[in-house]
């Protein structure tokens, strides 16, 4: 009897997203029938993809046990570097640049990390100073685009599918395949679940570490493009929330936020709850103000329970 009620807890909590995810699907098309329309769920995919992107960028430092909350002012300084090299070069130079500027900011949180100072530390600090950075050399104001292709990343379709969604289901994939195969992958999972023991088994941390942080900026860096491009143009407060919004996706997935557990298809997931609740609320016409508060509480409750999750078997696996 024991067992199989184990069985069914096992069962409920593998597939719980999937049960959220349908439960909220319900509820938003009983209460505003537009839900299920072809044009609102692009528009949900459309959304959706630029908070994926990002929150691959973050599970990945998650799984190293870190956290990065510098992503909104990245993807601001990305867009600035992406528009004012794009008006002096032309735009394939803007977007080169805006990935070097990713690149380099996450190499810089992953250096400083790597000497030992906690990335919560790191990344807020990169927080402020990636900030002031965006608005001395914008003036604090926005910088338009002059060049008509500034739009090709943002506006593009491929048939009815935009283009965002395309590149973001490519990097799900890539990342799927680095994580689940490479040795890169197997050495983030093991430095999160002990670091200690890793260090003891040879692993170079401080390279892994950097190598992670570069390779999330660089992600980082090309959702601020991609947003730069829906804009067209380059702007100091661009997407401030980006980071929170990410932290909270992955933990709407499931992912612990303590390091060396997680999937892409947990972070799915949890971006498409959040992207589909988002909606709902603005299909609902619910004001801004209104909104932002739900999702905040919903971000919390779903971080408070993830951290709870974590302890509770991490207390298991201490009383097996």
């Amino acid at each position: 009897m024991g067992s199989g009620i184990c069985g069914g807890e096992r069962f409920v909590n593998k597939y719980i997203n999937l049960w959220i995810l349908i439960g909220v699907c319900a509820i938003s098309a009983l209460v505003e029938p537009r839900f299920l329309g072809p044009t609102n769920l692009i528009n949900i995919s459309n959304v959706a993809s630029i908070l994926l992107i990002a929150a691959l960028a973050q599970m990945l430092i998650i799984l190293l046990g870190e956290i990065d909350l510098s992503m909104g002012s990245v993807v601001a300084l990305v867009s600035m570097v992406t528009v004012m090299t794009a008006n002096q070069f032309g735009i394939w130079y803007g977007f080169l640049a805006g990935i070097a500027a990713g690149g380099i900011a996450g190499l810089l949180n992953g250096f400083i990390t790597s000497l030992g100072v906690p990335s919560f530390i790191t990344t807020v600090a990169a927080l402020t100073y990636m900030a002031g950075i965006a608005r001395y050399i914008s003036g604090g104001i926005p910088v338009e685009s002059k060049d008509p292709a500034s739009g090709l990343l943002g506006s593009t379709y491929v048939g009815p599918i935009p283009l965002t969604v395309l590149i973001a289901a490519c990097l799900l994939g890539l990342i799927y395949a680095v994580t689940k195969f490479s040795q890169f992958g197997r050495v983030v999972y093991f430095i999160g679940s002990n670091k200690r023991a890793t260090l003891l088994s040879g692993v170079n941390i401080s390279r892994s570490i950097l190598l992670t942080f570069t390779v999330s900026g660089t992600l980082t860096g090309l959702a601020g493009i991609i947003l730069a491009s829906r804009v067209h143009s380059g702007q100091p407060e661009l997407f401030p929330t980006l980071a929170f919004e990410a932290i909270g996706a992955i933990a709407l997935g499931g992912i612990p936020l303590t390091g060396g557990r997680g999937s892409v298809w947990q972070v799915l997931s949890g971006v498409i709850i959040y992207s589909v609740i988002k909606n709902a609320l603005t299909l609902a016409n619910f004001s801004s103000q209104v909104q932002q508060v739900i999702l905040g509480l919903i971000l919390i409750l779903a971080v408070t329970v993830s951290m709870y999750s974590s302890k509770r078997t991490k207390l298991g696996v201490i009383g097996a």
